[in-house]
């Protein structure tokens, strides 16, 4: 199957712009693949307006988005894997949106990488099922609403 990152990021995007919101995204420019201005990147991160009258040829792919942006006065083409995205910020409202909450990590880039480790952290609104507890019906309905998934959460930089 193919990778439902672009669709949860085109469904992000598309809801901010229908809703009149200039989007930008906090992206971690140390991720592989990322290509940005290394001059703007402080702390390993990187702030990008990705409205549609800061970007040119904005593209949603399988892997990654990418465009081309002006920096002092410069065509720059920018390259954002889906694993390096932090968070989808609303600028007129403040509101961030924790994509890396959302998005998986594409299985080619874990190659080589360490074993998945039991906390799963990269899973999001999932969890197995166990048939075989003695959990009655009411004891269930009570954990169901207790883990509720995840929500979004209205972050401010002070």
């Amino acid at each position: 199957m193919s990778s439902f990152n672009p669709y949860i990021f085109k469904a992000f995007y598309d809801w901010l712009i229908d809703n009149e919101i200039t989007p930008h995204l906090l992206v971690n420019a140390e991720v592989k693949g990322v290509q940005v201005p290394q001059s703007y990147v402080r702390n390993g991160k990187i702030v990008l307006s990705i409205s549609s009258r800061a970007v040119r040829n904005f593209s949603i792919d399988q892997k990654d988005i990418s465009f081309y942006a002006r920096f002092n006065g410069q065509d720059e083409f920018i390259v954002i894997p889906y694993n390096a995205m932090l968070d989808l910020i609303a600028v007129e409202n403040e509101i961030r949106y924790p994509l890396e909450m959302w998005l998986t990590p594409d299985p080619e880039d874990e190659e080589g990488e360490q074993e998945e480790s039991d906390d799963n952290d990269n899973v999001v609104g999932f969890s197995t099922v166990d048939d075989s507890t003695d959990e009655t019906d009411e004891q269930k309905d009570e954990g169901e609403k207790k883990d509720s998934g995840p929500s979004f959460t209205i972050l401010k930089d002070d």
